[in-house]
């Protein structure tokens, strides 16, 4: 689903909505805001939102008591309970990997 300005994927109940830092906080809607817009178009609504915060960027404001979950607590949380987690590792937007993800995601090449 697209709406000419951001790629809304859906699959597994799972809504991927990927916030770049290139975008301006003050011309842009915040990414919470902005995946609020993408799941009110979804059929099924998760009852979880787990957000990703970029340490560079200004930081959202979460819901708890809605659903948001911070990813890096919610790593913390499994990795507490004895789980083995690999770290993220950072791509760039020219990487061959990032390209993939990102083109697999609507089946046509960007």
């Amino acid at each position: 689903m697209s709406d000419g300005n951001h790629e809304k994927t859906l699959g597994n109940s799972s809504l991927n909505f990927p916030h770049h830092p290139s975008i301006e906080p003050s011309t842009e809607p915040s990414p919470t805001a902005m995946l609020d817009t993408a799941i009110s178009h979804c059929q099924h609504k998760p009852g979880i939102r787990i957000i990703y915060q970029r340490p560079e960027q200004q930081p959202a404001s979460l819901n708890f008591d809605g659903g948001d979950r911070d990813w890096v607590q919610e790593l913390r949380w499994v990795r507490d309970e004895g789980a083995q987690v690999k770290d993220c590792v950072s791509v760039e937007s020219s990487d061959p990997l990032y390209i993939l993800y990102t083109s697999g995601t609507t089946g046509v090449p960007k």
